[in-house]
């Protein structure tokens, strides 16, 4: 009877230690899993900062007068924005891991990362109607141009411009607060040189 209380208290043993083995590895995998995400967000927030202060860096230099009579001209602005090429900014690894981003990061470091990603949506969103406003306006400078008869192209670009300028200057001021607030304001100065 001795053998067989010994033997059965043998496989329960067995089994409790077997249990607390899986639970320990598959908290351990967690955790490794956990910081894994975080690295990787991190890496990919600070790879995003690196390339929007790059391309706000060769927008800052792309002219040499920036203020007039003490105003910032946010139309040179909107101009410079368009012509630069635009970095790719990635959302993979937070779009791949968003169902586990509750596990990885507390509430308000959540809201935070939450912010800077719908930063980068509405960064390219309004960087995608800056340059579609130009193409608009390029398009309705060329309809006038057509209808002039002997225009030399003058008319043409006077109406793209004020065409463009009416509606630039506000998504430029926009594209400059949401890039600043991304990478910090005192990264790129703009001066007259």
């Amino acid at each position: 009877m001795n053998e067989f209380i010994l033997t059965i208290v043998s496989v329960l043993l067995g089994f409790i230690l077997g249990q607390s083995a899986d639970i320990f590895k598959n908290l351990k995998e967690n955790r490794e899993r956990r910081k894994s995400i975080k690295k990787l967000v991190e890496l990919e927030i600070n790879k995003n900062k690196t390339l929007l202060t790059k391309y706000w860096k060769a927008v800052a230099k792309s002219e040499v007068i920036w203020f007039e009579k003490e105003k910032f001209n946010f139309v040179k602005l909107a101009y410079s924005i368009n012509d630069i090429p635009f970095p790719k900014l990635s959302r993979m690894v937070w779009d791949n891991n968003i169902n586990s981003i509750s596990d990885v990061y507390k509430s308000n470091d959540i809201m935070e990362l939450w912010d800077i990603y719908e930063s980068y949506c509405l960064l390219i969103e309004t960087k995608s109607h800056l340059y579609l406003k130009e193409n608009e306006s390029e398009k309705l400078g060329d309809k006038v141009e057509n209808r002039v008869q002997n225009g030399n192209g003058f008319i043409g670009n006077v109406v793209k411009s004020l065409n463009f300028d009416e509606n630039a200057s506000d998504l430029a001021k926009q594209i400059k607060t949401i890039i600043e607030n991304i990478i910090g304001v005192e990264e790129v100065k703009f001066i007259n040189q």
